[in-house]
């Protein structure tokens, strides 16, 4: 008998424990970084990502129709692809992936591809770059939903595709999917399986914009005149101009927000010139003064807000929304000096509207 152990009683070498040390900060090190990304590394066959994760796609897979969304300021082009049980590491964008190893969702359910761009709508009433309201990209399924993108019109606009994959917890078809697109508190709908759209208040939209010539424009040369025959006093003939702008009708306004249901905004520029000086036909003169700010109404109706900008006043009026606005009306009061009467007039311009398109 020799004073050896038997092998399988030996002490383990010091080395062995380094090794077992090293062995065990990688394996830690691999899991922090699965944690970190949303993955976890099954058999170095398949790269698995959680419910509700999503990978930005280098590419994005063909498949599925192309809808229309439309926010103010911008049209939102979406193709939501058909459910898959696996996707190509390649498509996959960064380190998360490699060619070798498949993409798949935990539990063996679905992973849904989603592609978009954004471009700035030709007849948005605020210009893109002053636009600062965020719009919100979800993928909903059931109740549970996974951010796409969120932004400005600024932001999100780009002559690029964004694609990305979305990871479901159980297996699932285009029926069971929608988008939802939200900007300032409303939230539209698209049911990619039929391509149906649930707009809420944001339908206006999708219809062609209306507006509405005035025929005031600043080189028509429309006048407030006196109303009434009574009073022999009149404007002279360089003075109480106006110059207005289209009408338009939106279903969102940047200072007002959102229309009320059943109701459209209504928009138009007026620039009105409060005489200084009145005279009659004998050739006398009186100075005057503008005893208030204009009236402006359309068929009407009060404005809603109305905000000076320079010489010029933006107001806007609540339409019905399947109403036409047919007649602007201008009135400015006015104080006349001297102790003769009268001593106040009004001047008054009504404009009937022609539509255009």
């Amino acid at each position: 008998m020799t004073g050896r152990l038997p092998r399988r009683l030996a002490p383990t070498r010091p080395s062995t424990f380094r090794e077992r040390e090293r062995g065990l900060l990688a394996l830690l090190v691999v899991i922090v970084l699965a944690v970190t990304l949303g993955i976890t590394v099954h058999d170095g066959a398949s790269v698995v990502i959680d419910e509700g994760d999503t990978l930005t796609l280098s590419s994005s897979l063909h498949g599925g129709s192309v809808h229309e969304l439309r926010v103010p300021g911008a049209h939102i082009r979406l193709r939501v692809g058909t459910p898959v049980d696996e996707v190509a590491g390649e498509l996959v964008d960064g380190a998360a992936a490699s060619s070798d190893d498949p993409v798949r969702p935990a539990g063996g359910a679905h992973l849904v591809p989603v592609s978009w761009d954004v471009e700035a709508a030709p007849d948005a009433t605020v210009p893109p770059h002053q636009d600062t309201e965020p719009t919100t990209l979800r993928l909903v399924h059931g109740k549970d939903e996974a951010e796409l993108a969120s932004g400005s019109s600024t932001e999100l606009t780009s002559d690029a595709t964004s694609s990305t994959l979305v990871a479901l917890d159980e297996d699932t078809d285009l029926d069971d999917l929608t988008v939802e697109v939200e900007y300032d508190g409303l939230t539209q709908v698209l049911s990619p399986g039929s391509g149906d759209i649930d707009p809420g208040a944001a339908a206006l939209l999708y219809d062609e914009t209306r507006t509405y010539n005035t025929g005031c424009d600043v080189d028509d040369g429309c006048r407030l005149e006196a109303t009434g025959t009574r009073t022999p006093w009149r404007p002279r003939a360089e003075e109480a101009g106006i110059a207005t702008g289209q009408v338009t009708v939106h279903a969102h306004d940047a200072e007002l927000g959102w229309a009320d249901e059943d109701s459209s905004w209504a928009s138009v520029r007026v620039d009105v010139n409060a005489p200084s000086l009145l005279g009659n036909v004998d050739g006398d003169h009186r100075d005057a003064h503008g005893a208030r700010g204009p009236s402006i109404t359309l068929d009407r109706r009060s404005p809603t807000q109305t905000i000076n900008q320079g010489t010029w006043r933006r107001v806007t009026f609540s339409i019905d929304a399947d109403s036409s606005p047919e007649t602007l009306t201008i009135e400015q009061g006015l104080s006349l000096e001297g102790p003769e009467s009268p001593r106040k007039m009004t001047l008054r311009k009504s404009i009937e509207l022609d539509e255009r398109r």
